[in-house]
C-alpha cells in the first residue's frame, strides 16, 4: 500500500470509524486524490458511476493515479 491514511490513520480518521456519522451510504470512493473529493453512494449502481468517475479522473492524470 502507497503511504496514506489507511496505513498511518490520525485521530480524526480513528475518531470518524469509531462514530459513523448516520446515513445510508454503503459505498464510497474518492474521486479527485487531488483535492480528496469522495462520493457516497447507496446502492452498487451509484458506486459504478462514481467509481467511473475516478477512472475518468486517472485518465486526465496518469501521473497521479
Amino acid at each position: 500500500m502507497p503511504p496514506g491514511p489507511i496505513d498511518s490513520p490520525g485521530r480524526a480518521a480513528i475518531n470518524a470509524a469509531m462514530n459513523p456519522a448516520d446515513g445510508p451510504w454503503k459505498f464510497f470512493v474518492t474521486v479527485n486524490p487531488t483535492t480528496g473529493e469522495t462520493n457516497f453512494a447507496e446502492t452498487f449502481e451509484e458506486h459504478e458511476e462514481n467509481v467511473a468517475l475516478f477512472q475518468q479522473w486517472c485518465a486526465g492524470n496518469p501521473d497521479d493515479c
